[in-house]
């Protein structure tokens, strides 16, 4: 089995929903280095490699949808103190500059 290579978009746009069509493209550039199983062994082991992957990649997922959520929190949050309060607020910096 070749090495996992790390996936570079070769600055091609990434827009939602569009991974899938990323992910073949790429795919195809890479297919005619792919060594293939040649028995039952190294087929599971391809199988177990790739479940392991899902699983990984399950686990990444929801740690976004987490962090998102965070951010939507925060985001409502500073929205509702800075653009609804009935007084004007700052931010400062360090340095005492108004940064929002």
């Amino acid at each position: 089995m070749k090495s996992k290579k790390g996936i570079k978009s070769k600055g091609l746009p990434v827009e939602e929903g569009n991974f899938r069509l990323l992910a073949e493209e790429l795919l195809l550039q890479r297919s005619a280095s792919v060594d293939f199983p040649r028995n039952e062994e190294e087929t599971q082991q391809l199988v177990h490699e790739l479940e392991v992957h899902q699983v990984e990649l399950e686990l990444q997922s929801e740690k976004l949808r987490r962090a998102q959520e965070k951010l939507e929190l925060s985001r409502d949050k500073y929205s509702k103190l800075y653009d609804f309060a009935p007084v004007g607020y700052f931010t400062f910096d360090e340095r005492g500059r108004i940064q929002e």
